[in-house]
Formats: structure tokens, sequence, C-alpha cells
């Protein structure tokens, strides 16, 4: 089940982060959830709740099953505090390498774009 031991979510980075087995200080390493796996829970969850409705609950069982509303949840997990985190709650090597892809997409975008310091300006044809 989805809990703030096991997920975290990011406000800075707008993004959710999952924890794995612990890291060799003992700290929990915490991963990005780049596989939408905190909505896979979520999923789960509504899933199993639709389950225990009675029989007669087929327009509930449909709702709790749309994407909307399992969209809906993630929102509020995200607003809730017990799920917040920041860098101090991150392992710092993640961190790092988080902010080296970010600064190397950065840095294409720029090349690409040619507003890179030293780049030629781009040609319109």
């Amino acid at each position: 089940m989805v809990n703030s031991r096991s997920r975290l979510y990011h406000a800075g980075r707008s993004k959710w982060f999952c924890r794995r087995e612990e890291g060799d200080d003992g700290r929990p390493a915490w991963i990005p959830d780049d596989t939408l796996e905190v909505f896979d829970y979520i999923r789960l969850i509504l899933r199993e709740i639709a389950e225990e409705l009675p029989p007669g609950s087929r327009a509930l069982k449909t709702w709790l099953g749309a994407a909307a509303t399992i969209g809906a949840v993630e929102k509020l997990a995200r607003s809730d505090h017990s799920f917040a985190g920041t860098d101090a709650d991150l392992e710092p090597g993640e961190l790092a390498r988080q902010d080296a892809i970010a600064k190397w997409f950065r840095e294409e975008s720029a090349l690409e774009s040619g507003a890179a310091v030293g780049a030629p300006p781009r040609r319109e044809s």
C-alpha cells in the first residue's frame, strides 16, 4: 500500500520518489518514479475498494476505476504533507545524478536552439 514511508513527493522537483532498500550508509535509497508506480498503487487501492462494494454499485465501481479519479487521488496525495519530501530526505548521490541529467538536457537544448554561448545563430530557411 502507498504510504509516506515508501513514497514521497518532492514539490520542488515536481516528482514522486520511491523508497528502495537501505543504501550503504543506512539511509533509505530514494529513486525517481519514472514508471508511474504511484499511479499503479493508487489504481490497485481503488480497485480493492471497488471490489468490496455491494453488487448494485456498478456506477461507483466504474467511477473508481476511471483515469480522472485515479489522477484526482494522486493530486490529493501530492498535497498531503505526510508524503512531502525535500532534498534532505533524498539520497545525495541521486540528487547529483538528477541535477547532472537536467544540466545536460538544458545544455543540449541550448545547443540545438543556437542559444548556447559561442554557438552560431540558427538560420531560417
